[in-house]
C-alpha cells in the first residue's frame, strides 16, 4: 500500500509499505481522506521538535470506510464511515476500536479529516478549564488556534484572536473570534489592552517572545495554555511569579475529545469547511510539503484525497447536510 514517508530531512515521498494484517479486536479501514497536521509535520520534516529521526511517518487524522472487521469487534461493521487517529498518512490502517469513532449522517467526510487538530485544541482547553463568561486570548489563528477559538466560544467565553497572516485574521473574524487583530499592527498593544486582561491565554505559535507576551496579557493568577510545539519555553520567572501564572501543557487527544468535537460540529458550533484551503489528491503531496517548508503561512487546512475519484460517493451523500 502507499504511504507518505519522510525518508530524510526536507524530503517527502509516496512510498510502498506493507499493508497491515487484520488481527482479532481490530478492523481494517480503507482511507478516503487524511488531514495535514501543519505544525507537527513541518517540525518533523525540518528536523525540529517532534522529530526522532528518519525515515519518519507523520499524521494522525484519517477518515475512511471499514472494509473488514476482526473477531471480537462488535460496535463497528463493514461499510461504516469512521475517523481514526491511527498514526500516519497511509492507504489502509488497522486500529483497535478505542482509536476509532463512527461518523453519522450529517458529517462531510473531507471536513472530518481535520477533526484531529480540533481535538488537540479541545483537549488543551479542557486541561486549562475554560469557563463561561471568561475572556480568552488566542495567539495564532492557524488550524489549532482557529478551532481553539471556536470551541472557547462554544464554551461561552469571549474570545480575542491575534495572527500576523491577514487571511487568517479575516477567517477568524467571520467564524471563530468575537474580535481578531493583525499582530503587526502598530495599534496591537492598545487593542489587546482595551479588551484585556485575559483569564486564559492560548499560545499556538511557538514563536519566541509570545509566551512572555502572554504573561503580560493574562490576569493575576490566570492560566496560559502552551499548545505550540517547541523544544524550550523561555520567559521571565520573576514576572510569572509576580502574577502567580499557571502554565498548562497537554499531550495528544483521546477518543473522548474527538467525540465532543463531533458533537460541536453537528451542533454547528464548530465550522471546519472555512478552514480548508487545499483539498488535493495525495499524488500532489510534493507541492504541499514544499509550501509547508517554505511558505507555511500559505496553507491553512489541507486535506489529502486517497480515493480514485476526487469525491467519494459517501461524501456526495453528506454534502446535502451542509449549509
Amino acid at each position: 500500500m502507499k504511504a507518505i514517508i519522510f525518508p530524510e530531512k526536507g524530503r517527502v515521498e509516496l512510498a510502498e509499505i506493507e499493508t497491515p494484517q487484520l488481527q482479532r479486536g481490530h478492523m481494517l479501514i480503507k482511507t478516503l481522506y487524511t488531514g495535514l497536521t501543519n505544525g507537527s509535520e513541518r517540525h518533523v520534516l525540518s528536523g525540529g521538535p517532534y522529530c526522532s529521526g528518519f525515515p519518519a511517518m507523520v499524521g494522525y487524522q484519517t477518515v475512511g470506510r471499514v472494509v473488514e472487521v476482526g473477531a471480537g469487534v462488535y460496535e463497528f461493521e463493514e461499510g461504516d464511515y469512521v475517523f481514526t487517529n491511527d498514526w500516519g498518512h497511509k492507504e489502509f490502517c488497522a486500529p483497535a476500536p478505542d482509536h476509532v469513532l463512527k461518523l453519522p449522517p450529517g458529517v462531510v467526510l473531507s471536513e472530518a479529516a481535520l477533526f484531529g487538530v480540533a481535538a488537540c485544541s479541545l483537549h488543551g482547553l479542557l486541561r486549562v478549564d475554560v469557563r463561561s463568561s471568561e475572556r480568552v486570548l488566542v495567539f495564532g489563528l492557524g488550524p489549532i488556534g482557529n478551532t481553539a477559538a471556536q470551541i472557547c466560544r462554544a464554551m461561552g467565553a469571549f474570545v480575542v484572536g491575534v495572527d500576523i497572516v491577514g487571511d487568517r485574521v479575516t477567517t477568524a473574524e467571520q467564524y471563530a473570534c468575537d474580535l481578531a487583530f493583525h499582530g503587526i499592527s502598530p495599534k496591537i498593544h492598545e487593542q489587546l489592552a482595551e479588551h484585556g486582561p485575559y483569564d486564559v491565554v492560548v499560545e499556538t505559535t511557538g514563536v519566541d517572545g509570545v509566551i512572555a507576551r502572554s504573561i503580560d496579557e493574562v490576569v493575576s493568577r490566570g492560566r496560559i495554555l502552551a499548545l505550540a510545539g517547541r523544544i524550550e519555553m523561555k520567559y521571565s520567572n520573576t514576572r510569572a511569579q509576580e502574577k502567580e501564572v499557571a502554565f498548562i501543557h497537554c499531550t495528544h487527544f483521546w477518543k473522548f475529545d474527538v467525540y465532543h468535537v463531533l458533537r460541536y460540529y453537528l451542533q454547528r458550533k464548530l465550522r471546519i469547511a472555512p478552514l480548508i484551503t487545499h483539498k488535493v489528491p495525495v499524488a500532489r503531496l510534493g507541492e504541499i510539503y514544499q509550501t509547508l517548508l517554505e511558505t507555511p503561512q500559505n496553507l491553512m487546512g489541507v486535506v489529502f484525497s486517497w480515493a480514485d475519484e476526487e469525491t467519494p460517493a459517501g461524501d456526495l451523500v453528506r454534502e446535502r447536510f451542509r449549509d
